[in-house]
């Protein structure tokens, strides 16, 4: 499929949202959840897919999906993989089409996209610690 973006973002059940309300009365929402419980970018993972039956075929399939669209035949490969663990290969090559796809929507190298992300890693880093920091001196 020639498409210039390949990319799918997994379901998330933001509190107030009608999918919310399903999540919650039947189930696939822990009674602990928390607006906290989202990735803020909704980009790495969904709450929802521990309770799904199929959540982790899915996590596997949404890990892959780029090189399900980009890659002639991948899709066949792609129906046995979602029956393996998701694992550290497949998020590097997660993480790795989360590069691409930055990279020719900014319109730069790979090893532009890849300095960005480092810098966006070590200063996530930065703010968890300072958070924690935080929460620890309310205490």
């Amino acid at each position: 499929m020639k498409v210039n973006y390949a990319w799918v973002y997994p379901l998330q059940p933001y509190p107030g949202t009608e999918i919310y309300q399903y999540a919650v009365e039947n189930g696939f929402l822990d009674k602990e959840f928390s607006f906290d419980d989202i990735d803020p970018l909704g980009i790495l993972e969904s709450p929802l897919e521990r309770k799904l039956k199929d959540g982790k075929k899915l996590k596997v399939l949404h890990r892959l999906f780029y090189y399900g669209i980009k890659i002639p035949g991948f899709v066949r490969l792609l129906k046995l993989l979602v029956y393996l663990p998701n694992n550290f290969i497949f998020e590097l090559l997660h993480r790795f089409s989360l590069l691409i796809n930055y990279a020719k929507f900014h319109k730069i190298n790979l090893f532009h996209a890849f300095v960005v992300a480092i810098r966006v890693f070590l200063i996530e880093r930065r703010l968890r610690i300072l958070i924690k920091a935080r929460d620890i001196r309310k205490a």
